[in-house]
């Protein structure tokens, strides 16, 4: 899969940044596992979860892990469920303690 266009769902950044979504269910679902397996060089996710990741593509770690054997550095952010911000997070969206239960599953 090639890198996806902007479109009126997402909007090209910069080289780094692929492509940025008001949402992630504007981005196809296919997007994440074709990216991850693309990645050469690295791969960085920034998230709150992701336990969605894992639901999508079962072979998810085994997807990482291939990237980083082949010397791809692989970094994941995952939010800490204690934060402030994660916790204003859940209050904005009206998530409750859900996002933060998330982010200690994740």
């Amino acid at each position: 899969m090639a890198r996806p266009q902007a479109s009126s769902c997402g909007r090209a950044v910069s080289p780094e940044l692929v492509a940025l979504y008001g949402q992630r269910a504007d981005i196809p679902v296919s997007a994440f596992g074709d990216l991850i397996t693309q990645g050469r060089e690295r791969i960085d996710i920034l998230v709150y979860a992701a336990v969605f990741l894992h639901e999508a593509y079962p072979r998810f770690n085994e997807l990482v892990r291939e990237r980083a054997a082949e010397g791809c550095t692989v970094r994941i952010a995952i939010g800490d469920a204690d934060s402030v911000n994660v916790q204003q997070r859940g209050r904005e969206e009206k998530f409750g303690h859900g996002i933060e239960s998330r982010c200690r599953n994740a």
